[in-house]
């Protein structure tokens, strides 16, 4: 369906089965919406126990690397690691302005010129361009299987100046990646292959 954000855009292939499947998706989903009674599957006080949670700033509710659980952290640890990662000078640098906008325009540019050169279409151009972007915000993944739970450093780039662009090209890698033959999709994949090929030489070597 069209995005309230970018009306212009439309998915490349339209499948009239998944078209119908939307459609219904969205109607049933507006008349959830207009009910004048809702209904809950929780109790009160366990509403009352998130909202605290969630109000509680003493707390930070961080999901764990690896998806290996929810990890609670105190506000105050979370902040002084955080802190301990920046301060690295050879990783990171510090800004005195937010460049945010001058790289959404210079990633504009490059974009206006495949479209001159028939690269991209206009509807294309627009979805890719017609958004005000954000700075992107990092934060830390706790490390519960390492000794003294280190943050994993991850920069959210959600609405950043190359946020559009990104998800048109995970579109097209997703594409491009199921014709591929020797490609591990995830660990058990990978894991999977180990199990059947556990048994090799002394002179073989793994390499990643």
């Amino acid at each position: 369906m069209p995005s309230q954000k970018n009306p212009s855009w439309w998915p490349t292939k339209l499948n009239p089965e998944i078209k119908k499947f939307c459609c219904d998706l969205k109607e049933n989903i507006l008349d959830i919406f207009k009910q004048e009674t809702r209904y809950t599957n929780i109790t009160c006080n366990e509403l009352k126990a998130l909202s605290d949670l969630k109000q509680d700033k003493n707390i930070i509710i961080k999901k764990a690397d690896k998806n290996a659980g929810i990890v609670i952290m105190n506000t105050t640890d979370y902040i002084n690691k955080i802190q301990n990662l920046l301060s690295d000078s050879d990783i990171y640098t510090e800004l005195n302005i937010d460049n945010t906008h001058s790289i959404k325009i210079e990633s504009d540019k490059i974009l206006y010129e495949l479209y001159r050169n028939n690269y991209l279409t206009i509807k294309q151009l627009k979805n890719l361009t017609n958004y005000n972007p954000t700075s992107p915000v990092f934060h830390g993944i706790p490390k519960i299987h390492k000794p003294n739970v280190p943050l994993r450093p991850t920069v959210s780039q959600i609405n950043g100046p190359t946020y559009n662009i990104n998800k048109y090209l995970h579109e097209l890698l997703l594409v491009s990646e199921s014709v591929i033959p020797y490609l591990f999709k995830d660990t058990t994949a990978f894991l999977n292959t180990i199990e059947r090929h556990k048994y090799i030489s002394a002179t073989t070597y793994l390499v990643t």
